[in-house]
């Protein structure tokens, strides 16, 4: 409210900004869509910078994850998601700081960026973006409705004003906040499991060796259901799946178990999210043996792809 009266100043910098936000908590998929960005925008030849809060890291203040051509490797320290950005996009900009504006502002004078992807940033208002791209979240519950304490909204509904575009996962959605919204541009999509891939090595397999076999699944993520979900479609058969808590950073012991219920339990594939992934590779030289693979995810569109596509070439060519 403050920002809209003018209390509050939102400060610029002089190259484009997109902002991929959500207006509730807990697992909206706004990572794959910050690679779909990072990636068609390097195909244009541009100098990409993602700036994020580096959600759950345990470090403050700024921390250059990746110059573009040196990653540091510590997921406390930088924060999964962030790392998880830059190892796959090694020639990216990626840095975490509370203060997005001080970060961005470094990743244009010191790092030369072209563009600004905001993670996470629709209720970072302090700095000015061109575009607003806010995810919504495939439920009906009106506890997804309802503010935060008492429900998961961390703004109400009608915050969607401020939206330039909108996505919707391909599901289920409340007719009438669709209606609310209908003058603004969006575009449906689907996450799309790909393949495994090895957490402590290069292999990868086709998802359909594994379908039909008996699995163990773990995960610590916003939404573990949607990973779930997204396993058993694909025909995986899960015998079990172990939640921690989302942005979880696993010890040694954890890992252990993980490996024991599996193997009580006679599966033949272990599998869990590339988020987590991330926060395993310390163990390599102790459990490079064993075979935990993470689902490679994609993002596919259903529909007016092309129209998004056009609002971010009209972007970068102003």
């Amino acid at each position: 409210m403050f920002f809209d009266i003018g209390i509050f100043k939102t400060r610029k910098i002089d190259i484009p900004v997109i902002s991929v936000g959500n207006i509730t908590v807990g697992g909206t998929g706004k990572t794959p869509i910050v690679e779909y960005l990072i990636n068609y925008l390097q195909t244009k030849n541009m100098k990409v910078a993602v700036v994020s809060r580096g959600y759950k890291r345990q470090s403050k203040g700024l921390v250059i994850v990746s110059d573009g051509k040196i990653v540091n490797p510590d997921p406390a320290v930088c924060g999964d998601e962030p790392l998880q950005i830059a190892r796959k996009f090694p020639n990216a900009i990626v840095l975490v700081n509370e203060n997005k504006f001080v970060a961005s502002k470094l990743a244009k004078d010191k790092y030369c960026a072209d563009i600004i992807i905001l993670d996470d940033g629709f209720q970072h208002r302090k700095l000015f973006r061109n575009l607003d791209i806010v995810i919504l979240k495939n439920s009906n519950s009106t506890y997804d409705n309802l503010l935060l304490p008492s429900g998961n909204a961390r703004e109400p509904i009608i915050s969607l004003k401020r939206a330039d575009f909108l996505l919707l996962p391909d599901g289920n959605f409340d007719q009438n906040t669709i209606n609310k919204f209908h003058d603004k541009p969006y575009a449906t999509f689907k996450y799309q499991a790909i393949g495994l891939k090895s957490v402590f090595g290069n292999k990868t397999i086709n998802l359909d060796l594994a379908r039909y076999k008996k699995c163990y699944a773990f995960c610590g993520t916003g939404n573990p259901e949607s990973f779930y979900n997204t396993l058993t479609e694909n025909e995986l058969k899960i015998q079990k799946i172990k939640i921690f808590s989302d942005h979880h950073f696993y010890t040694e012991a954890d890992l252990k178990k993980i490996i024991k219920e599996s193997k009580e339990l006679g599966t033949e594939y272990i599998i869990t999210t590339e988020k987590d992934a991330i926060k395993l590779n310390k163990f390599y030289e102790k459990y490079k043996d064993v075979e935990i693979y993470y689902l490679i995810i994609k993002i596919k569109f259903i529909e007016n792809e092309e129209k998004f596509l056009n609002k971010i070439d009209k972007l970068i060519k102003e």
